[in-house]
């Protein structure tokens, strides 16, 4: 058995931010792909129409309802659901183990995430952390609604204390 020597890292994003991220990808792909290349992944972002939803529309009809099923369809995980997976690891894990790591960090700050992991792995790691997921174009939302940002939050907060 060799669980006592497994290392893992994990980086959170917040979670209404990594919601919009996800909207932002499968809209972008859906846009890009023709509606026989689109999976029913994709399709969570496509209306009866033919249209791309909004994000609130995403957020009310598709993320939430998702969001809220202990199983079921509509999602492979409870995404952004981060207490719910780190007490699973918690209990077959040591904490000495598990390195959590923010978005925000790799974001801002990569060298001292990079230093921060060497660390943890306890060698140096060569090279350094390059931004490569930059999904630059004109049609990417920004930022959510205050109401798809508050709808979020209550699903998110109570299980990301």
């Amino acid at each position: 058995n060799q669980s006592n020597t497994v290392k893992i890292i994990v980086i959170l994003r917040e979670p209404v931010s990594r919601e919009l991220s996800l909207y932002n990808h499968l809209a972008f792909d859906c846009r890009r792909l023709s509606s026989t290349e689109r999976t029913s992944w994709h399709n969570q972002v496509v209306k009866k129409d033919g249209t791309i939803m909004t994000f609130d529309e995403f957020v009310l009809g598709k993320s939430i309802p998702a969001l809220k099923m202990e199983v079921g369809p509509g999602r492979s995980t409870r995404h952004g659901m981060y207490e719910t997976h780190l007490r699973k690891w918690f209990k077959l894990f040591d904490r000495n183990q598990i390195l959590a790591l923010s978005y925000d960090e790799l974001q801002y700050h990569p060298e001292k995430l990079q230093e921060r992991i060497q660390t943890f792995l306890g060698c140096e790691l060569p090279g350094g952390l390059c931004r490569s997921n930059s999904n630059e174009n004109e049609q990417k939302i920004l930022f959510p609604s205050v109401e798809a940002k508050e709808a979020l939050l209550a699903v998110f907060a109570p299980l990301n204390q």
